[in-house]
Formats: structure tokens, C-alpha cells, sequence
């Protein structure tokens, strides 16, 4: 939990407890703020203050967790061989370096014998793929790193309480209107096993009594329930495939049911729970069952749904599965009325579900009667969630100067398409986008007293939280954010890409993560140096090619990063940047002139309504690192919050 905290909050919980005697913890903790600094981090004042007042061997023994923890979070957890001992100097040409390699290969006999005739498999050199020296030789090769004034320094803040911070950051997880990655799924479930671990040790003041109540996004509405389920709580649930994710998950399966799970035997106790929360479920949602049938006839054999009389709609979600019992599913019927041209129609069962409406307004808008499909969407927005008023925002604003269209799988996967759809009407366009600006700003609190810092206003918004791994200074897909200079680059967009040559893809390896470090030109030292890494990200999408980001230089020849995200398919073996130079080129200008919904556009609604607000009293700062002057009390929003200025 304390490893977990400090990565995604940059708090450092400390408990209260302490006698606050004098003696040599302020040694310890000046010793931990060196010991800090040389990866780049540095303890608040308020941090070092608690600190300070602490034991000596106490903090000693926190020290060690945090450097360990914050080491991980840059990269530092492990030793970065360069393939060639004095990189980036003395790098040799690629042909030159395979023909070397070869030389030695053939007047070797041994090595001689493993070259297949007429084949050069690069594998079968017996130099190559390997170090050709230790780590120690590496760091002898280099000098130490000379400290620059711009090196990075990221603060370590004060936390509270294990407890709290646990239970803080678990209610913010639980509760956030975005989906969130596989990293931060696991992360949530870790939290809530432990908030209800602490329940059983504390009692009715514990985090567990403060479980959720309103949990939109239905992978965390699953977490949570397993919570609910142990504690034999009544479920969240409101639709049958709620409980199908539930019984994935307490089976260590694929909660967002993408892969088939090997269902878990339940006790009677849990049967009874679960086919109690089904039964809730109105019989007029039993047709979403069509989606996963053999996963539900799966299910009903753990269950036993006909030993339970008490439970006759649960029975029948079974039936549905098993074919007994006919149940036409809502998106179906949608879609056969589309198909037959009763656009209506349509309409009238998608108001039903605002959600779906809005997420299909484009193609209602361009089938059917404009004003009418317009007039059933006002009517929709106050019952939607405020990712999809967010997510259609974006969308319309690309339709004033389509781009290409992309289309992002949840393991980062992509493609591209162009955008071939008639045109929607100006005037139509530009009234839609007012009412949902209306609505949006409608739902956003009044955070009083605002403070933005003006880096953070073109940080796209996190729409989706799904493929973007956690790591380092990590932002949104499509966000702008760092200036940094290349005089020696000659072509205006660079594009990093990680292949897999060989081996194990991305999601496998025990070890895979892309970054970048900002160093002077002068600036000596090791190929890698924790203090100038400005970016870490985890790599663990589907494919064997990563594209994490681009840079981009501008017509005042700054460069900027723009964060990508994504994965190609790649080849088996041997993959190479000229196989892939179409798709990649594709898919980078795609997000490039794509013009993503940023934090600017809430910040411009929120300013207005806390300017026609009279309660103030409060302060709320947004930015990429939260001030150490900021008066007490104060609201922070930093990019690993960013997702609660999402309105429900």
C-alpha cells in the first residue's frame, strides 16, 4: 500500500504515532533527502518537518521503502546496460557492426557451423544480442553526472495515516467516471481487500465502512461489489452482466469479459446473494445475456438458479442463455429499426438509455430528422454520465475539418480510416455543442478561489484511462506538455518506436518501460541518469511495436511531445521501422490533427461559474505539480487526479 501511494499521490503516508522526542532523526532525514535527490525527488518541508521529529530508526526504515519505491517509479529498480560500453559515443555503423560480427563469426569454426547457407539469422552470431561487458564496465566508462539546475526535482509530499490515504485513494478509484487501466484495476482491488482487511481490525470507523455508493464505471462497479459479496452486502448492480463481471472476477478472470473465465465453485451464502441481485434486474434487460451466453450457461451450472423459488426472474436469465426463454436484446432492436429505416422509432427506444442516444447522435442526426433527433437529445443530457457529454464534445468539434477517424482497442491497438460520413449541418453542429457546454458547465462544482497553471490547460482531458500505463509524468493521450530543444534534429517530427526483434511481447516480460531524459549538451554521465528522466511509462499493450509519442517541432522551433499510447501489430520476428513506416505515419497524423478536449475548455466553464458564485471561501489550484505555498485546506488537482474534474 505505502509502494502504491507514493507512486500514484507523491504522498508519503506517516502515522501520527510518535513521541516526537528529540534525538537523531533529523540526521536520518537530511540523509533521506540526499539519498533522494540523486533520483531526482526531494522531500516537502512539511515532510522533512514530520520527519525530522521522528525516531532515527524509524526513519531509517521508512527511507529505505521510499527510495526503493520511488526508484521503481523512474526506472531506477534496475541496471541499464547499454549495448555499446561508451553509448552514446563511439556508436558504429549498422552495417558496418553486422559485417564485423559476421567476419568473426565465420573464422570461427565453432560459431561457423550454427550459419544456415544462403540465411543470415542475426541470432545466430554469437555476438549479437548480448552485452559484450558488465554493468561495472559500463559505469567505469563514464564520468558522473554533473547536476544542472534544470534537472528534474519532483516533491515528495506529506501523507497522512496508511489508513487514510489507502481509503482516500481507494474512493477515488472506485468512484472515478473514467475507465481505468489494468494497472489501476489491480490496484483498485488491492486497495479494497485491504480497506476491508482494516474494517475487520477497526471497526466501525474503519475505511471500510466507507465503501462507495455510486460507482459508474462497471470493472470498478465489480471490484467493489467483491467487497460487497464477502461482506455479504447487497450488490451494486442494474444490469445482469454486472454479475457476470463479479463472478469473473472472484474467479481471477477477465473482468471486462473480453477472454472466457474458468468460473469458481460459490458457496451457498454467495449463490444466494448473487441470484438475489439478478432477480432485481427488470426482465426487459435479460437480452445484454445474448452477449455472453456461454459464459452465463457457464454460471447457472455454479449457481443452481432452480434451487432458489424465491428467485424466479434470476431462472429466468438462464433460460435466456440456454434458448428456453426468447429475449430480444435492446441494442437489436435498435439496430432493426435503423436497418428498416424507422429512425423514430429508434430515437424513441434510445431515450430510454441517454447514454446509447448520445453516443449514436451522429449517425441519428444524419438518418433521421435533424430537429427532432435534436430535441430527444436535450432532453437526454441531463440523464447522461458527464464522460459521454465530454467524449461527444470532442467528437463534434472534428467534425467542423474532419481528420482521419481512430479507432484504439483496449490494449492500445489502433487503426486509422478516413473519415468518409456526410458532413453534418453548421447550424446543427454549433447548437449541440451549446447545449452540452451548458450541461457540462452545469454539473461542475464551484471550487471557488481558482489557480491554474498554464501548462496544464492543453493536458487533454482522460476521457479513458485504458491504455495509458502508469508511470512517471504520464498525461492523456493527445496532450501537449514539455518544451524541450533538438538543434542538431533536421526533420520537423521525430516518432520513438520500441520493436520486438524477438522474444516475448510487451505484456510478458518480466521488464518493459519507454522514457526520455532532458540533458545539457555538456552534461556527462552514465547512458542513464535518474534525475533527468522527465517521462517513464510502463509498455504493456498488445502487438510487438510501441509508439508512446511523437515530437513535434513548431513553426517557433520548440519541440513538444504529444503522448500516443499505442501499439502496432508488428511481425512475428524481425520487425523493422520500414515495415511499419505507412501505418505509424498514419496513425501519428491522426492523433496529431485531432483536436482533443483539454483541460483549458473546463477550466474556461468552471472560471465562469465560480466568477457568478458568490460562496467562495475556498481555494483550488490545478496543475502539473501542486506549489509548497499553498494555504491550507487547499483543493490540488495534479495529473494523477485529473480524473475526478470529471462531472458525474
Amino acid at each position: 500500500m505505502e509502494d502504491l501511494i507514493i507512486a500514484r499521490r507523491l504522498r508519503v503516508p506517516v502515522d501520527d504515532a510518535g513521541d516526537d522526542t528529540p534525538g537523531w532523526g533529523g540526521v536520518a532525514a537530511r540523509q533521506l533527502d540526499a539519498a533522494l535527490l540523486s533520483v531526482g525527488f526531494t522531500c516537502s518541508p512539511a515532510l522533512l518537518g514530520r520527519l525530522t521529529r521522528l525516531p532515527g530508526e524509524q526513519v531509517i526504515d521508512l527511507g529505505v521503502r521510499v527510495l526503493a519505491a520511488v526508484r521503481r517509479l523512474v526506472g531506477d529498480h534496475v541496471e541499464h546496460n547499454a549495448y555499446f560500453v561508451d553509448f552514446p559515443k563511439n556508436v558504429p555503423d549498422t552495417l558496418e557492426f553486422w559485417a564485423g560480427l559476421l567476419r568473426e563469426a565465420v573464422l570461427d569454426p565453432v560459431a561457423a557451423t550454427r550459419l544456415q547457407p544462403g540465411t543470415l539469422n542475426l541470432l545466430d552470431l554469437p555476438r549479437y544480442g548480448g552485452y559484450q561487458h558488465t554493468y561495472a564496465d559500463l559505469l567505469a566508462a563514464h564520468a558522473e553526472l554533473i547536476p544542472l539546475a534544470k534537472d528534474r526535482v519532483t516533491v515528495l509530499e506529506l501523507g497522512g495515516s496508511l489508513r487514510d490515504e489507502a481509503r482516500e485513494l481507494y474512493l477515488s478509484l472506485a468512484g472515478s467516471e473514467i475507465p481505468l487501466a489494468a494497472e489501476d484495476l489491480a490496484a483498485l482491488r488491492a486497495l479494497a481487500a485491504f480497506c476491508a482487511d482494516l474494517g475487520a481490525d477497526f471497526g466501525a470507523d474503519s475505511c471500510a465502512d466507507g465503501q462507495p455508493e455510486h460507482v459508474p464505471v462497471r470493472e470498478n462497479r465489480a471490484v467493489v461489489n467483491e467487497v460487497r459479496l464477502a461482506a455479504r452486502q447487497p450488490l451494486l448492480v442494474d444490469t445482469v452482466t454486472d454479475v457476470l463481471r463479479l463472478a469473473a472476477l472472484c474467479s481471477d478472470g477477465d473482468v471486462t469479459l473480453s477472454t472466457p473465465t474458468r468460473l469458481r465453485s460459490f458457496r451457498r451464502a454467495e449463490r444466494r446473494i448473487l441470484l438475489a441481485a439478478l432477480d432485481a434486474v427488470p426482465a426487459a434487460k435479460h437480452g445484454d445475456v445474448l452477449r455472453h451466453r456461454e459464459q452465463w450457461k457457464r454460471l447457472g451450472e455454479r449457481l443452481h438458479p432452480h434451487e432458489y423459488p424465491q428467485f424466479p426472474r434470476a431462472a429466468q436469465v438462464f433460460d435466456v442463455a440456454r434458448g428456453v426463454r426468447e429475449a430480444a436484446s435492446f441494442g437489436g432492436r435498435v439496430e432493426a429499426a435503423l436497418a428498416a429505416g424507422r429512425t423514430d422509432e429508434a430515437v424513441s427506444l434510445l431515450e430510454h438509455t441517454p447514454g446509447a442516444l448520445l453516443r449514436r447522435l451522429d449517425h441519428l442526426l444524419r438518418a433521421g430528422d435533424g430537429s427532432a433527433v435534436l430535441e430527444a437529445a436535450e432532453r437526454s443530457v441531463a440523464r447522461a454520465s458527464g464522460r459521454v457529454l465530454l467524449s461527444l464534445r470532442e467528437h463534434l468539434q472534428n467534425r467542423f475539418a474532419p481528420v482521419n477517424r481512430v479507432f484504439t482497442n483496449r490494449s492500445g491497438r489502433a487503426w486509422t480510416t478516413p473519415d468518409t460520413r456526410a458532413p453534418l449541418d453548421e447550424e446543427t453542429l454549433s447548437r449541440t455543442l451549446a447545449i452540452l457546454d451548458e450541461e457540462i458547465g452545469r454539473r461542475l462544482p464551484d471550487l471557488g478561489e481558482l489557480i491554474v497553471d498554464p501548462a496544464v490547460l492543453d493536458v487533454a482531458l482522460p476521457l479513458s484511462g485504458k491504455a495509458v500505463a502508469p508511470g512517471l509524468g504520464m498525461l492523456p493521450r493527445g496532450s501537449e506538455f514539455i518544451d524541450v530543444r533538438l538543434s542538431h534534429a533536421t526533420k520537423p517530427i521525430i516518432i520513438p518506436q520500441v520493436h520486438i526483434y524477438a522474444g516475448e511481447p510487451f505484456e510478458e516480460a518480466a521488464e518493459a518501460f519507454f522514457g526520455y531524459m532532458t540533458r545539457d549538451a555538456a552534461q556527462e554521465g552514465r547512458p542513464f541518469e535518474p534525475r533527468t528522466v522527465r517521462m517513464k511509462s510502463d509498455l504493456r499493450g498488445s502487438g510487438r511495436v510501441a509508439l508512446p509519442l511523437v515530437f513535434l517541432r513548431g513553426d517557433d522551433g520548440a519541440w513538444r511531445v504529444k503522448w500516443l499510447h499505442l501499439y502496432l501489430s508488428g511481425y512475428p520476428a524481425f520487425n523493422q521501422v520500414e515495415g511499419n513506416r505507412v501505418t505509424a505515419s498514419l496513425l501519428v497524423r491522426s492523433i496529431v490533427e485531432r483536436d482533443y478536449l483539454r483541460v483549458g475548455y473546463l477550466v474556461g466553464l468552471l472560471r465562469a461559474k465560480s466568477s457568478a458564485s458568490s460562496t467562495g471561501g475556498h481555494l483550488t489550484y490545478i496543475g502539473l505539480e501542486a506549489p509548497a505555498d499553498l494555504p491550507e485546506g487547499a483543493r490540488v488537482y495534479t495529473p494523477a487526479t485529473l480524473h475526478e474534474l470529471i462531472p458525474a
